[in-house]
């Protein structure tokens, strides 16, 4: 029973915004499921525990949106969105850089990152539009030799068909009073087209510690409005090294 409910569920979230009656209709199942069975009373904690957890699951995905529980789960889960991606579609994608250029220098260099530009590039070789805005709390950080090779790399690399500019690449120093007002909005989240909207939970040590995926129209336009906020405060990578030199 539980099984058939999760998978009516990821249904409903594929048909959130087309037919959100679905919504009602599963939230009323849900309900009749807890009514009808004692399973949440059982004597056996794991198979509570499991129970709970899995009901927990599909009233999120009642209310068009779920959770990732770790990092790992936030890149897998880019991922795969992005490789969804397909010509005309928008990705806005951000990307804040915290800490020193030792710091950056893990940063870029994980796995996981290195996996998430591979499918932003392979998107973009699809014809996706790709923008992405990379955030540094340090004007250090940013003119360190990796990060600016990485930067380089973004903004530049050629597509294996077209030989033109993959990515639309835009940079934020927090540090520069030229991007002040950039500080109090939020920096870590990705718009995939207009279908839904990843935000990363933040950790008291200001790292991604998970993530929230809404699906619903008023996230999504929400966090439309917040990332056109920072790209008009940003400034183009391109025209940026141009004026350095």
């Amino acid at each position: 029973m539980i099984e058939i409910v999760l998978l009516l569920a990821a249904l409903g979230v594929l048909i959130f915004e087309l037919k959100s009656e679905f919504h009602s209709w599963l939230s009323s199942l849900i309900t009749l499921i807890r009514a009808s069975s004692n399973f949440s009373s059982t004597k056996d904690e794991i198979f509570r525990e499991r129970y709970d957890n899995i009901m927990i699951e599909l009233n999120e995905l009642c209310e068009g949106r779920y959770s990732l529980s770790n990092i790992s789960e936030v890149y897998d889960d880019d991922i795969r969105s992005i490789r969804l991606l397909q010509k005309g579609d928008t990705l806005r994608s951000m990307c804040p850089v915290q800490g020193t250029a030792k710091d950056a220098e893990k940063q870029l260099s994980n796995k996981n990152f290195i996996a998430s530009m591979e499918a932003h590039y392979r998107a973009a070789d699809r014809k996706a539009n790709i923008h992405r805005i990379y955030i540094f709390e340090s004007s250090a950080t940013f003119k360190s030799d990796l990060v600016q090779n990485h930067l380089m790399n973004s903004a530049f690399l050629p597509s294996s068909s077209t030989k033109e500019r993959l990515l639309s690449v835009s940079i934020i120093l927090l540090d520069d009073d030229r991007f002040h007002d950039a500080r109090e909005l939020p920096h870590d989240f990705i718009i995939f087209g207009d279908r839904k909207v990843s935000v990363g939970r933040i950790a008291q040590d200001s790292r991604v510690a998970g993530g929230d995926v809404f699906v619903d129209r008023q996230s999504v336009a929400k966090y439309r409005m917040e990332y056109d906020r920072l790209l008009r405060i940003s400034e183009d990578y391109e025209k940026f090294e141009l004026q350095k030199s």
